[in-house]
């Protein structure tokens, strides 16, 4: 029984997830039953992004894919150019690091919103196929109860059989370093 501490008290009630299956097929996510996730997805250029939300709207998940990168597609380069770029919102540096084998690049800040503190963590990687980019974020105050929530769902993130069929190529993040 997973126990969190909400914004009202104490959930007494082990954490229940419900599946959800992205419409377009990239992935596959567990969630917690009561929070929402906007049912109209818009799709541009291959791109979409379908947010999750806490029943109070003070936490959020945000899973964005780029489904048909362009040929030659280059996960620094993209980070450079899209997710560092000032008018991107939070201007801070990307790390790298890695996620299921995979090269990924992370950050995490705290930030002022509406007179208080709020903090976002951002994941964007690349699977050979598909390039995904997560956002977390909520009230700083709430971090700790968040995070446990936000694990959970990351750690429930399942791509179709047709990626995790095929073997994608392992990246040692060193030589991706130097390479770059």
């Amino acid at each position: 029984m997973v126990r969190l501490k909400s914004f009202l008290g104490i959930h007494r009630k082990p954490l229940q997830l419900v599946r959800f299956t992205d419409p377009f097929g990239n992935f596959l996510l567990d969630y917690p039953r009561p929070w929402r996730f906007d049912r109209d997805v818009v799709v541009e250029s291959g791109s979409y992004a379908i947010a999750f939300e806490s029943s109070d709207g003070k936490g959020r998940f945000n899973i964005s894919v780029i489904s048909s990168p362009p040929p030659g597609f280059d996960l620094h380069t993209h980070v450079k150019k899209v997710c560092e770029a000032p008018s991107s919102g939070i201007v801070t540096k990307m790390r790298i690091t890695t996620f299921r084998g995979m090269v990924a690049y992370r950050r995490d800040c705290v930030f002022g919103s509406g007179g208080s503190a709020s903090f976002a963590s951002e994941l964007v990687f690349f699977t050979g196929y598909s390039v995904f980019t997560l956002l977390c974020s909520g009230p700083e105050k709430e971090r700790a109860n968040l995070e446990v929530i936000f694990n959970r769902m990351l750690k429930s993130l399942v791509f179709p059989l047709r990626l995790e069929s095929t073997p994608s190529k392992k990246i040692d993040s060193k030589k991706a370093r130097r390479s770059k």
